[in-house]
């Protein structure tokens, strides 16, 4: 008698987490305890798969997310206000402006500290590596346009290291994506994600 063991799978016609397999002169029988289906293996292979990723979001949705907290594009004032360093608009004002990868394993390394010489200490989360560095020795990262966001988008994207400015007048965005609508960059989905 083959003995009967729970899978925890996702039975594709029933929808419930109700697969037991067993193993029969060498093969596998999966069958759902709820429906009495026998299943065939490539099934229960492409319904679980498809449960492990992540719903898609309606475009619809993110576009209205996207005009709810993202109020107009600036690129022009923005990068004049940064070219003649305006009060508010200088290297220094502008957060995540500096891709910072770390050396052995290339993610991105938070800022920790700043001693007087102008020497930056940051360390890399993924791999726990800290250096000393100059400033001055990483590149900018690549804005392409800039948008005026509400003070909630601002803050998300700061967390999730986009480049942006808070003067304490106005909030922006500085995306480095350009020729696709807004909702469709990747950051803004997962902003959405992690609020659901």
């Amino acid at each position: 008698m083959a003995k009967v063991i729970n899978s925890g799978a996702t039975c594709p016609k029933c929808r419930t987490k109700s697969i037991n397999y067993a193993i029969n002169g060498g093969n596998y029988v999966y069958t759902c305890v709820n429906c009495d289906e026998v299943i065939n293996e490539a099934d229960l292979v492409v319904e679980n798969i498809k449960q492990d990723q992540p719903a898609e979001i309606p475009q619809d949705v993110l576009s209205k997310f996207v005009d709810n907290n993202v109020i107009a594009c600036q690129s022009h004032l923005v990068d004049e206000l940064i070219a003649h360093q305006f009060e508010g608009f200088s290297g220094e004002d502008i957060e995540n402006y500096y891709h910072f990868p770390c050396l052995d394993c290339g993610e991105p390394m938070e800022e920790l500290e700043k001693d007087e010489f102008g020497d930056v200490y940051y360390r890399c989360n993924s791999c726990g590596n800290d250096i000393k560095e100059s400033v001055g020795s990483f590149e900018p990262k690549e804005v392409l346009e800039w948008w005026l966001v509400n003070e909630w988008l601002y803050r998300k994207l700061r967390e999730e290291g986009e480049v942006v400015i808070d003067n304490g007048f106005c909030r922006w965005w500085g995306r480095t994506c350009s020729g696709q609508a807004i909702h469709l960059d990747g950051v803004i989905e997962d902003i959405y994600r992690k609020i659901q």
